[in-house]
This record gives C-alpha cells, structure tokens and sequence, in this order.
C-alpha cells in the first residue's frame, strides 16, 4: 500500500496493514506500535531552477510570504511539517495545488509554477529544481521509522521482510 504517512499510521493502528515505513516530523511513540527509527532528513524549500531565489543557497520561511505553493497532499506528514513553519512564522500559505506524487510536485516546480516544501532526500536525481536550505530555528525534521504494531504475530515472511529492513536500513 502506497500513500502518505499519516494515512498508513491510521491503516496501521486500525489492523489494515501489518508493517509500514513510516515519516514523520517528531518521534513516533504510540503504546499499540512497535517503531524503529533509521533515517532523518532536513526539510527543504525546492524552487525551479530560473526562480529568483534559486542562487539564495538558504531562506528564513517568512521570505516565502505570498509566494505560491505546490505541495504534497493532507495525508502526508509534509503537510503537518509546513503548517508549523508557517504558524510560527504567523503566515497563511499559498497553496495553488497538491498531490500525492512527488515527480508531479517535482515537475510543476520545475516548470516554475510554484515553490515546495519537501524532504532533502527527495532531489538527489534531479537537476532541474535547486533544494534551498531553511535558516529557521527549530525546525522540523523528516523522521523515517519502521513501525508494526505490538499484538500482531508477526508471519515468517513479514519476520524476513524487517530483518532485511533492519540490515539494510538500520546500518547506515
């Protein structure tokens, strides 16, 4: 199953699903769920190549006033990640369109239709779009977690499938 963060937590605590990969922008810590935490990234500002602030390297959130948004639909953590910035900046966002696909988020800001907010790790092959850093203070993180819940037995296979989870995932 394939889709935002907050929506394979909902399947997962709800029995839907048995194992899930997991971002979030805080530390998962749930009684009914067993998490392993393997990876964070730093969320970034990605802008089009040709944009006026592609050649800044860094922005505070608030220089991002007024401008238009492409971003990632409400089920994924992005969305809870960008509302903090953007309450602790007091700044209403712009959203002009959201998705679930990143490459399409990826394309329009390309096309220099609007600016995102996504995690670093999401532009390493591209080379059309420049990730700014963000100079804010108390940022929020892009936290990568395996999470199954505690009363489920785990099966044979789903046994395999965290151990090469965890040797591949877990040792970097």
């Amino acid at each position: 199953m394939e889709s935002g963060s907050n929506d394979l937590r909902k399947a997962l605590l709800h029995g839907k699903i048995d194992i899930a990969l997991l971002g979030s922008d805080e530390p998962l810590s749930y009684k009914s769920l067993i998490t392993k935490e393997f990876d964070r990234h730093a969320f970034k500002i990605f802008v089009a190549k040709n944009h006026p602030l592609a050649n800044k390297g860094a922005v505070h959130f608030v220089d991002l006033k007024g401008l238009p948004f492409i971003l990632l639909s409400e089920g994924f953590v992005h969305t809870q990640a960008i509302n903090k910035l953007a309450n602790r900046n007091h700044m209403r966002l712009n959203p002009v369109f959201r998705s679930t696909d990143v490459n399409l988020v990826l394309n329009m800001v390309a096309a220099n239709l609007g600016i995102s907010f996504l995690a670093s790790i999401t532009s390493e092959q591209r080379t059309d779009v420049v990730a700014l850093d963000l100079l804010d203070d108390d940022q929020p993180e892009f936290i990568t977690s395996i999470a199954y819940r505690t009363a489920h037995v785990l099966t044979p296979a789903q046994q395999n499938i965290l151990a090469l989870l965890d040797q591949h995932l877990m040792q970097k």
